[in-house]
């Protein structure tokens, strides 16, 4: 396993090289992937629990502006609903898809509380 300091990586703005030295070859086989897939759940969330302000920095950093990000209500009660919630909730899906259903306008968000007055299992 390899050690990554994030913070420290993230925090440097000026540089967008800063992965250069992490990147190795590897290979992975489909049968590693579910175990991968639930380490980097992880990590995000742990990230996001810990350094909620230093995602917002790590969004910027790739390109994604979080104050331009669609405002979401949750459909049965208009609570606001928050971006870096609904990604720890969704972590496993990865950013990038994330971000995609996050900002399709033809999607309705609902709120943690909702979810569990309106499910029916």
């Amino acid at each position: 396993m390899i050690n990554i300091d994030l913070e420290s990586i993230f925090q440097k703005k000026s540089n967008h090289n800063n992965f250069a030295h992490i990147i190795i070859p590897t290979q992975i086989v489909p049968c590693e992937l579910k175990i991968i897939k639930k380490n980097i759940t992880k990590i995000w969330k742990k990230f996001i629990s810990s350094k909620r302000d230093n995602f917002i920095t790590l969004l910027e950093n790739i390109g994604i502006q979080y104050k331009d990000l669609n405002n979401r209500k949750c459909c049965y009660c208009e609570e606001k609903i928050d971006f870096i919630d609904f990604f720890y909730l969704n972590s496993s899906l990865g950013i990038g898809k994330v971000l995609e259903i996050w900002q399709n306008n033809l999607i309705l968000f609902y709120c943690n509380k909702c979810q569990l007055i309106n499910d029916p299992f």
